[in-house]
Formats: structure tokens, sequence, C-alpha cells
């Protein structure tokens, strides 16, 4: 049997959802004080070659194996 969450032959993403824009519901002054400067969608290629900090440290990492190879088949230690 095969994984539950793997995604099917020829699929370009493992799971889409519908697009929508990110709103934070903690305001300026919290993403201030959580060190967020920026709230937008990034591209793998943007988050490879940015030198912003992000959290996982190693996102693009992350993401990439998961577009490459489907979800892992146990959870994974992301270095939070």
């Amino acid at each position: 049997m095969g994984r539950p969450n793997a995604r099917p032959a020829g699929a370009d993403h493992p799971r889409a959802s519908p697009r929508f824009e990110p709103r934070p519901q903690i305001g300026a002054a919290g993403l201030a004080a959580e060190d967020v400067h920026e709230v937008r969608w990034w591209t793998i290629d943007e988050l490879e070659a940015s030198d912003v900090l992000f959290y996982p440290t190693r996102l693009a990492h992350f993401l990439r194996r998961l577009l490459e190879h489907g979800p892992p088949a146990a959870a994974i230690d992301v270095g939070i």
C-alpha cells in the first residue's frame, strides 16, 4: 500500500488549495514583535536566492524535496 498523502503521478503540487492573500491576525505591532517584516508569497527560486532569514531556516530545501519526492513517509525534524 502506498503512502496515504503521496501525490498522484504527474501532479504539479502535493495538495492545492484555493488562492488567497495572507492576512495575519496579529497586526503590524504583533508582526514587528515577532521580527516579521513582510508577509507575501515566495517562489522556491526566490527563497533559494534570498539572504532573508526564514523559519525553518532550510525552508526552500524542504519545499523542493516535497515537490520532487512527495510527502515523507514519517514526520521530519525541520529544525525549529
